[in-house]
Formats: C-alpha cells, sequence, structure tokens
C-alpha cells in the first residue's frame, strides 16, 4: 500500500498527511515530518534533519526509543 502511495505522490504530486507511530516507515515515506505529543505540536522538520539533530526532548526520546 505504501508503494502505492508513493507511486500517485509521485506521479501525480499530490501530497498526504501521513500518521504513523513506525518511525521506520515514517523515515521511508515522508519528505516532512512532524511530531506530536500531548495534542500538541512539538517540532517539524524535514526528514533528515529531524533524524540527524531533533531540537525537543520528547524528539530525542521518541527517536531513541525506536531504536
Amino acid at each position: 500500500m505504501l508503494n502505492l502511495l508513493a507511486e500517485l505522490r509521485d506521479r501525480l504530486g499530490v501530497a498526504f498527511l501521513f500518521v504513523s507511530h513506525d518511525l521506520a516507515v515514517v523515515r521511508h515515506f515522508c519528505d516532512r515530518i512532524a511530531v506530536v505529543h500531548r495534542g500538541r505540536l512539538v517540532e517539524r522538520a524535514p526528514r533528515d534533519g529531524l533524524f540527524a539533530a531533533p531540537h525537543t526532548d520528547c524528539t530525542r526520546a521518541l527517536l531513541a526509543a525506536a531504536g
């Protein structure tokens, strides 16, 4: 299913709001990532920037928990 969505995104230039707890899938599929904690947006960044240098303790903890 994700491959189909990626193909549609690339071919048609559409955007998706993709919500997931699976950071491996998020890293593979998304260009930009927003981190929400307790209903509040705590960080928003391009994919590579977020994984390389998270700015909030919440995002660092999320990435550490994902391994």
